[in-house]
């Protein structure tokens, strides 16, 4: 089991979303359209930056992430991207290239 696999019911509570990194993004991303996040981890920015008109996919590397992102947002848009699935990546990348973004985000957050 991973670090993020052990916490992921923790997570949001001990990396919350914090409201300048709400506002960056809300500022630099169009108001509608979809959007890609790349280290989704539990959803938590995108669940931030939903408005009603934008539409997200999420990626993430830890199989427990995206366990709880999917069931969270109750959405396929949420892909899983690690090394074990690393064979199913072409299948990956094809789904991805079939939709257009506004933005792509990876977001760091200091710690």
């Amino acid at each position: 089991m991973s670090f993020y696999s052990s916490i992921v019911s923790l997570y949001d509570h001990i990396f919350p979303v914090m409201a300048p990194m709400v506002s960056l993004c809300n500022e630099s991303v169009p108001q509608s359209g979809r959007v890609l996040e790349v280290g989704c981890a539990t959803g938590n920015l995108i669940d931030a930056l939903r408005n009603g008109k934008r539409s997200f996919a999420g990626i993430d590397y830890d199989d427990e992430m995206v366990k709880y992102s999917l069931k969270r947002f109750l959405t396929s848009w949420i892909f899983l991207l690690s090394g074990k699935y690393f064979s199913k990546l072409e299948k990956f990348l094809l789904r991805l290239s079939s939709l257009s973004f506004v933005s792509i985000r990876c977001v760091i957050t200091p710690s």
